[in-house]
C-alpha cells in the first residue's frame, strides 16, 4: 500500500476529472494494521495547558487549545474511551489526548481517506464489554477492511472532504453570527432596567403528553434542542391537538428544555408558523408578551442564558427539574421596549442567515452520510458523487 508520493492527482477540488473507483478490481483486502498505525494519546493536565493556538484533541473532538504541537499533521484522531467511533481530521499540528487513539504512522496511504475509513469499521464489534465504553488499538488494527489504491483513495477522501470543507465553513458562519446577536442584545442590554422573565412573558408552561402516532402533528422533544436551534425532523407525531390552544406553537415562541442532566437549560427560539407543532412536556414554551418586551430581542438574550438556566435545575442527577416559577424569576436587564424593537431587525436578520446556513449544514451532512458507505465500497463511482455533490451544492 505505499507510494513514493509521485503520482499526480485527479481530483474534483482541482476542477479536472477524478479516477473513477467504479471497478474495485484494484482494491485490496486485508486488515487496518496493515494499512496505518494508531498509537493511544498523551496525557495533558488542565494544570498543565498554556494559552497558544494548537487544538487539543480528546475522544469527543476539540476540547482546549495549547501552545505546543505533539503530532504533526495532517493527522487523524479517533475516540479510544467513552465516545468511541468519533473521528477527526486535522490538517495541522496538534495534541491527542490519552482518550483517543491517533494515526502514528499512515504507511503511505491518504490521510483523508483514511479519516473516512475510520467512520465505517464497526468499533463496536472490537470494543471492550465493560460499563465505559472502550477499544483496544491492537484489536482495532485486526479489523477487517477493503481499500483502493493510493490514487483512488485521494479522489475519495477529497469529495467527501469537500464536503466537511463547506461544512465546516457554515459553521464558522453561525458562530460569528451567534457573537455579532450575543453582542447586540448585550449592548442596550447594559443600561436598561432590572426585571424577570415572568414580568415580560404572558405565559410560561410545559407541553403535552400526547398519545403518539406513525403519522399526523410534530411533537418536539429534549432531542430536538441542540446548538440554539430546533430541529423538527427529529419529532415525533400524534394525531390530536390539545384542548388547551395556547400549547400550539407561536412564532416567537421560545423553547427551554427541562429536565434532565445533560440536556436541561438547552434554549431554541421558534421561528416556524407554516404548520401546528407541539412540544412534549420535557420542554417548556416561554411566550413574551410584544406589548411588554421584544420577543425577538428576550428571545436571543435567553439563548446566552443556557448557563444561568441550567443552574435553576432541581434535583439528584438525572432527576433534575426545571419549575415554571424558577424560570419565570430568571433575572433580566432589558432597554426601552423601542429600543428592543430597533434592535430586534438586526437579530433577525441574523437569525434568518444562521437558519439558512443550518439547513446547508444539514443538507451536506446527510449527503456526506449516504455517499461514505457507497464511496468506500466501491459501489459508486468518484464521478457519480460529484454529480451528488452538485446537486446539493
Amino acid at each position: 500500500m505505499a507510494t513514493d508520493g509521485s503520482t499526480r492527482v485527479r481530483a474534483s477540488a482541482s476542477g479536472t476529472s477524478a479516477p473513477d473507483v467504479g471497478s474495485t478490481s484494484a482494491w485490496t483486502d486485508t486488515v487496518l494494521g496493515e494499512v496505518i498505525e494508531l498509537k493511544r494519546g498523551y496525557d495533558l493536565p488542565k494544570d498543565r495547558r498554556r494559552s497558544g493556538d494548537v487544538p487539543i484533541v480528546s475522544s469527543a473532538g476539540i476540547s482546549g487549545w495549547h501552545d505546543e504541537v505533539k503530532v504533526d499533521g495532517p493527522g487523524v484522531v479517533t475516540g479510544r474511551y467513552g465516545t468511541i467511533g468519533e473521528t477527526f481530521y486535522l490538517t495541522g499540528g496538534f495534541w491527542p489526548l490519552n482518550t483517543a487513539l491517533y494515526v502514528r504512522d499512515f504507511k503511505g496511504n491518504d490521510p483523508r481517506f483514511v479519516s473516512y475509513l475510520l467512520r465505517i469499521i464497526d468499533f463496536d464489534a472490537v470494543s471492550a464489554k465493560s460499563s465505559v465504553p472502550g477499544v483496544n488499538r491492537n484489536h482495532l488494527h485486526a479489523a477487517p477492511i477493503r481499500v483502493p489504491p493510493v490514487e483512488q483513495q485521494r479522489a475519495i477522501g477529497e469529495v467527501l472532504g469537500a464536503l466537511d470543507d463547506k461544512i465546516a465553513a457554515n459553521r464558522k458562519v453561525v458562530a460569528v453570527a451567534s457573537s455579532m446577536s450575543r453582542g447586540l442584545a448585550r449592548r442596550d442590554a447594559a443600561a436598561g432596567r432590572d426585571c424577570t422573565l415572568g414580568d415580560v412573558a404572558e405565559l410560561v408552561t410545559r407541553g403535552v403528553a400526547p398519545r403518539y402516532a406513525d403519522d399526523g402533528y410534530a411533537v418536539l422533544n429534549q432531542k430536538c434542542i441542540r446548538n440554539g436551534r430546533v430541529n423538527i425532523q427529529l419529532a415525533r407525531r400524534t394525531t390530536m391537538l390539545p384542548k388547551a390552544v395556547e400549547k400550539v406553537l407561536r412564532r416567537g415562541d421560545v423553547l427551554v428544555n427541562s429536565t434532565g442532566q445533560g440536556t436541561l437549560g438547552r434554549v431554541g427560539p421558534w421561528t416556524r408558523d407554516d404548520v401546528p407543532v407541539l412540544v412534549d412536556t420535557h420542554i417548556s414554551i416561554v411566550r413574551v408578551d410584544p406589548a411588554r418586551a421584544d420577543p425577538d430581542y428576550v428571545g436571543t438574550l435567553l439563548l446566552h442564558r443556557e448557563a444561568d438556566i441550567e443552574a435553576l435545575a432541581e434535583g439528584t442527577t438525572g432527576q433534575t427539574e426545571l419549575r415554571r416559577d424558577a424560570l419565570r424569576a430568571l433575572p433580566l436587564r432589558l432597554p426601552a421596549l423601542d429600543v428592543q424593537r430597533g434592535v430586534a431587525i438586526h437579530l433577525r436578520s441574523l437569525s434568518k442567515l444562521m437558519d439558512g446556513r443550518e439547513d446547508e449544514i444539514e443538507r451536506l451532512a446527510a449527503t456526506r452520510d449516504e455517499l461514505l458507505p457507497l464511496l468506500m465500497s466501491g459501489r459508486i463511482t468518484v464521478k457519480d458523487a460529484e454529480r451528488r455533490v452538485e446537486e446539493v451544492v
